[in-house]
């Protein structure tokens, strides 16, 4: 890793550890102190269509007890966390989205984590995509539903390094499937919904430097 990079991932750690945390991860889903909601890990439904998921969220299928959640409740999860847009604010009710850049990305990455990669392309850039279908359809019994994104690029021929948050990124047939998407669902988590200490938000942003360095080891091999 460059030590450019190491000492900004570094200082976002250090400058957060005494923020309110909100987000934890329990290794297979993510829990949100602050709405009160658990995130199943996107990778358990990648693959899967968005009827095929409906199915396994009815009674006596494997999924039973999550729901579908939608762009609002992936914007409350987002703007729970301590960062500043360069880019944009998210605006989960139409197609948009938010960057960040600097130290803050080490803390969106962390989030990015925790819900579960599902593409990871390193040809040309260190490039890593959580793909969700939600709740939303385009418009009333459509059965297209939206897409929405977290997405962590580092492009050193480019000169480009962020990540953001998209809302309503693209859109896919309930009946078709994409291995690198999966779903966003949810549930009512058993945690009391109260902010959780400190040292979590360390957590996550350790996840986001994890993240960081991954990147880098592909780009030195």
């Amino acid at each position: 890793m460059k030590l450019g990079k190491l000492a900004v991932a570094v200082a976002a750690i250090v400058a957060i550890g005494s923020a309110q945390a909100s987000i934890i991860d329990n290794g297979t889903y993510t829990t949100d102190t602050v709405s009160g909601l658990d995130w199943l890990d996107v990778t358990r439904t990648a693959g899967m269509s968005f009827n095929t998921v409906l199915s396994e969220i009815a009674v006596g299928g494997t999924l039973y007890g999550w729901r579908y959640a939608t762009a609002d409740q992936l914007a409350e999860l987002v703007n729970g966390l301590p960062i500043t847009y360069t880019s944009n604010i998210p605006i989960p009710s139409v197609s948009s989205y938010a960057r960040v850049t600097g130290s803050d990305r080490i803390i969106l990455d962390g989030l990015t984590t925790s819900l579960g990669i599902t593409f990871s392309n390193s040809i040309y850039a260190s490039h890593d995509r959580v793909n969700g279908l939600t709740a939303d359809a385009m418009s009333t019994n459509s059965p297209y539903h939206y897409i929405s994104t977290f997405e962590s690029v580092d492009h050193n021929l480019a000169g480009y390094h962020f990540s953001q948050v998209s809302f309503r990124d693209s859109y896919q047939h309930s009946t078709l499937s994409n291995e690198s998407v999966g779903s966003f669902l949810v549930r009512d988590t058993a945690i009391s919904p109260v902010p959780a200490p400190p040292a979590v938000i360390l957590m996550l942003a350790g996840l986001g430097l994890l993240g960081l360095t991954k990147r880098f080891r592909k780009e030195v091999g």
